[in-house]
C-alpha cells in the first residue's frame, strides 16, 4: 500500500510512490490485510495500489489468487471522470464529475455497501444509488454514507449497532425499558 515499488512494512520517511503520475485527491484504509491506496489524477483518472483482496484495486484483468497486490498504480477500469475518492475496509468509492456515486470491492450480504447488489466480488466499478448525487462519502465494514448534494447524509448496507442512522436503537448490555 505505500507504493514504494517494493514489499516491504515499513519505510522510516516519507518516500515517492513509484509512479510518474500526479495526483489530486488520495485516499488509503491502511488495513493489515486489505491496505490499498487509491489517488485521483487532474485527468480525473483513480489509480490503486496494494492489496487486490476483494478487488480493492478496481482493476479485472488481475487474476484473483495470483498476485494479491500491486506495488505499482494501477487504473481503476472505468471510463468515468471522477472527482473524488475513498478507500474503505472492503470496498472503495469514487464521485464522478458528475456527482454519481461508483463503487467496487465485496458486497458480504444482500443488502451491503453497494446498495441490493447480490453479494460477491466487484473488481470494476458499478453505479450506486443512480438516482442520487453526492459531495462526499464516509463508510464502514459493510455501508457505505454520502452527504448529498442537497446537504443530506444518507446511508444504506448493513445496520451494525446502529450506524445506518434509521432510527431504531438497540441497547447492548441492559435489558428493555431500563435507562440508558
Amino acid at each position: 500500500a505505500l507504493g514504494s515499488g517494493a514489499v516491504t512494512d515499513t519505510l522510516a520517511v516519507p518516500t515517492p510512490v513509484a509512479t510518474g503520475l500526479r495526483f489530486t485527491d488520495l485516499s488509503a484504509n491502511g488495513d493489515y490485510i486489505y491496505g490499498t491506496t487509491c489517488g485521483r489524477t487532474a485527468q480525473s483518472e483513480i489509480w490503486c495500489w496494494g492489496s487486490d483482496v476483494n478487488g480493492l484495486l478496481g482493476d479485472s484483468t488481475l487474476v484473483p489468487g495470483q498476485g494479491v497486490y500491486s506495488i505499482a498504480p494501477v487504473r481503476v477500469q472505468s471510463p468515468e471522470a471522477f472527482a473524488r475518492v475513498k478507500v474503505g475496509f472492503v470496498h472503495s468509492c469514487a464521485l464522478s464529475t458528475s456527482s454519481t456515486l461508483w463503487c467496487w470491492g465485496v458486497q458480504h450480504y444482500q443488502i451491503g455497501p453497494m446498495g441490493s447488489q447480490a453479494p460477491g466480488i466487484y473488481r470494476t466499478p458499478i453505479a450506486v444509488a443512480p438516482l442520487y448525487h453526492f459531495l462526499d462519502l464516509a463508510f464502514g465494514d459493510n455501508l457505505t454514507c454520502g452527504l448529498s448534494t442537497s446537504r443530506l447524509v444518507y446511508c444504506w448496507g448493513y445496520d451494525w449497532f446502529g450506524s445506518l442512522g434509521a432510527g431504531h436503537l438497540q441497547r447492548v448490555g441492559r435489558g428493555a425499558g431500563q435507562p440508558a
